[in-house]
C-alpha cells in the first residue's frame, strides 16, 4: 500500500539524495586516480584543492551540504514531534529548489555572477529556515 510523503519529507529525501550523489561522484573521481596509480588513497586534500578545478568545486559543493543539514533535520524533527509538519510543506519545494540551484551554481563556475547566484540560493534557504522556526514557535503558542 503506497504511503503519502509530505512535501517536506520529499525535500529531505531530495536533499539526502543530492548529498549522496555528490559524495558518490567525488569518491568515483578520486577512486579512478587511485586505481590508475596516479594518486595514493591517503594523499587527497580534504577540500579537493589538489584536484582539477571541477573536482575542487564538486568537493566544495558536497561539503556545503553540511551547512544546512543539521538545521533542516532539527526543524523537521521538532515540527514532526509537535504535530506541525504541515507548517513546513508550503515552502519545502522552494527550499529544495534553492539547494539544487546552489549546488548547480557551485559546480558550474567560480565567476562572480555565478557566485552571487549561489549566495542568493543559500540565503533563500536560510530565510525559509528562519520562517519555519518562527512559524513553529508561534503555532505552538511559544512567543
Amino acid at each position: 500500500m503506497p504511503t503519502h510523503l509530505d512535501p517536506i519529507l520529499v525535500a529531505c529525501l531530495g536533499y539526502a539524495g543530492l548529498f549522496l550523489g555528490l559524495t558518490l561522484l567525488m569518491a568515483a573521481g578520486r577512486s579512478v586516480l587511485v586505481f590508475q596509480r596516479e594518486r595514493a588513497p591517503n594523499s587527497f586534500a580534504l577540500d579537493g584543492s589538489d584536484l582539477s578545478p571541477f573536482m575542487n568545486r564538486l568537493t566544495r559543493a558536497r561539503d556545503n551540504y553540511f551547512e544546512n543539514m543539521g538545521i533542516l533535520a532539527l526543524i523537521v524533527v521538532v515540527a514532526s514531534a509537535s504535530g506541525q509538519l504541515d507548517a513546513l510543506n508550503g515552502l519545502a519545494t522552494v527550499f529544495l529548489a534553492a539547494r539544487i540551484g546552489q549546488t548547480a551554481a557551485h559546480l558550474a563556475s567560480t565567476a562572480n555572477p555565478v557566485v552571487l547566484l549561489r549566495a542568493t540560493c543559500f540565503f533563500a534557504q536560510l530565510a525559509i529556515q528562519v520562517y519555519w522556526v518562527v512559524t513553529i514557535l508561534f503555532l505552538s503558542g511559544t512567543p
